[in-house]
């Protein structure tokens, strides 16, 4: 079911442990000095139980991968955790942001699996406070960014699956995919590119179109950025934004509980909160233009929508995304910036590193140089084909047996869900009427920010889901989730179902039911 390197060396019994064995620091010892195809391994050891991490075989190393005229080769580095009591099953980690360094393993050991990630093929830097929101290391360098785009993940998944073999002289039975945002955008990537290397794949997040996630960080960015940067939007007055909003359109999905069930039912307009004379908690008339223009999104010529607007509704969520906690300042030649600090938001920090060093080659490049006319174009072409995630037809990886599961929040201040709708919609005007649902389950969740956190049921698991589907046979019809503040729970319901109040306390699942929308509830075309 899996995508191995066929020449593996061998190493280690015949049959998986089910405890630690006298002889298990030296099969993980041996492993260094297995001959793996493509694959040089430069560390191993046993690492013995802690707490809920069992004891496993940490190994490390890496796969070298083709380079160009200017950069003679690249290097991905991965890494693979092997449990001593292993569940027969690989489970591979993806990574946030630029990536550039190796996502955490905990999550697939604690469940016995041969646990991996990468660093998609390099190493960034915490000059903007994390390496995942470094993008410097693509400057000039053709091969380092074609891994981080879609190669080196997928080289990653073999030697990762390779490695597990050889250790335990079996191949995995099946290998699980899970990551958020860009970790989401590599699951998806692997499915539409590589749909032989995961039986399955949970998507949180992802960021399936990089061209109109760039294109709308710039165009929130630049508003804030106008009038000398008296429109941006001080964290403060975001608490404010998101009651007003709220009261207008809580209670729409039939039910008020503080939520804004589908924000494309939302109706909202700023202006209720203008006040010039004293602002206090109030916006003031630039504001309440930057507010409208974030709702607005970018429309083409004929009046339609290229690039949605963010959905209303929790703005209190914007912070970190969208207006940072530090305002713009002027610059000697008397433009206006954010500060290159992590405070500011990082929908410029992570669009900027992209013009910089991906579209334009040019690390002194101002993000307000940035004509949405004329230079869209640029971005759409130095971006699309490697980076989006977006090819709707997944016929090979359901051919394969391959099962996906996709989470969204409603309320994500940084990925747009209404992209992802939009691609949910795609894939089914690809596939065989009726077969959707077969391999492609979508879990949109109310009131949740980006990949968690929020006012809604974010707490949630969808792991064990996707084990009983891929085990069994048995496909999720719900997830259960929790408010970690409240104890609220709800199911989350496989899109276009949605989470219907049947009675009794609203802060107990038991009291709804996965039903179809209502006719005045928007819904794609389904089969």
């Amino acid at each position: 079911m899996t995508s191995l390197i066929a020449s593996s060396a061998m190493i280690g019994a015949s049959a998986t442990p089910a405890t630690a064995t006298p002889d298990t620091d030296h099969r993980c010892t041996a492993l260094s000095d297995a001959h793996i195809s493509a694959t040089t391994i430069t560390r191993t050891v046993l690492v013995p139980a802690t707490g809920s991490i069992p004891e496993h075989c940490l190994v490390d190393g890496y796969v070298t991968t083709p380079g160009d005229a200017s950069v003679p080769n690249n290097r991905v580095n991965v890494q693979v955790g092997l449990p001593t009591d292993w569940n027969h099953d690989l489970h591979f980690q993806g990574v946030g942001g630029f990536a550039g360094v190796i996502g955490p393993l905990d999550t697939g050991l604690r469940r016995g699996y041969a646990s991996a990630s990468t660093d998609t093929g390099h190493r960034g830097s915490d000059r903007l406070g994390t390496p995942t929101l470094d993008g410097s290391w693509a400057l000039g360098n053709r091969p380092a960014q074609t891994d981080y785009a879609y190669r080196g993940t997928h080289v990653a998944t073999v030697a990762a699956q390779a490695v597990t073999t050889a250790y335990y002289r079996r191949a995995p039975r099946y290998s699980v995919f899970n990551g958020c945002s860009n970790g989401g955008r590599q699951g998806l990537v692997e499915a539409q590119r590589f749909p032989g290397d995961y039986d399955a794949v949970i998507a949180d997040a992802p960021a399936i179109d990089v061209v109109g996630m760039l294109a709308t960080w710039i165009r929130q960015m630049k508003a804030q950025l106008a009038a000398n940067g008296d429109a941006w939007l001080p964290p403060g007055r975001l608490p404010a934004l998101a009651a007003a909003s709220l009261k207008r359109n809580d209670g729409k999905d039939g039910l008020v509980d503080g939520l804004i069930g589908d924000p494309r039912n939302a109706r909202f307009d700023p202006g209720v909160l203008r006040s010039d004379r004293d602002p206090g908690d109030r916006l003031t008339n630039r504001q309440v233009e930057t507010v409208r223009a974030i709702y607005r999104g970018l429309r083409s010529e004929p009046g339609r929508h290229l690039i949605p607007g963010q959905p209303i509704g929790h703005e209190d969520g914007w912070t970190r995304f969208i207006t940072g906690t530090i305002p713009p300042e002027t610059l000697p030649n008397g433009g206006t910036a954010f500060p290159s600090d992590p405070a500011a938001p990082f929908a410029y920090n992570a669009a900027l590193e992209f013009l910089r060093y991906i579209v334009f080659s040019d690390p002194n490049y101002a993000l307000q140089e940035f004509d949405m006319k004329t230079d869209l174009p640029a971005l759409d072409k130095a971006i699309r084909r490697d980076y989006n995630a977006d090819d709707p037809d997944l016929t090979a990886f359901a051919a394969h047996g391959g099962k996906l599961l996709i989470t969204h929040g409603w309320a994500d201040p940084a990925l747009n869900p209404r992209t992802l709708i939009r691609y949910y919609g795609n894939v089914i005007d690809k596939t065989k009427p009726g077969t959707v649902s077969d391999f492609l389950r979508l879990f949109m969740v109310p009131g949740m920010f980006h990949c968690g956190g929020g006012p809604g049921t974010t707490a949630f698991d969808a792991l064990p889901a996707m084990e009983k589907w891929l085990r069994r046979g048995i496909a999720p019809a719900q997830i259960l989730a929790t408010n970690p503040a409240t104890g609220r729970t709800r199911p989350l319901c496989p899109y276009p179902q949605v989470a219907r109040h049947q009675g009794g306390s609203i802060e107990k699942a038991e009291n709804f039911r996965c039903e179809p929308p209502r006719p005045h509830e928007k819904r794609p075309a389904s089969n």
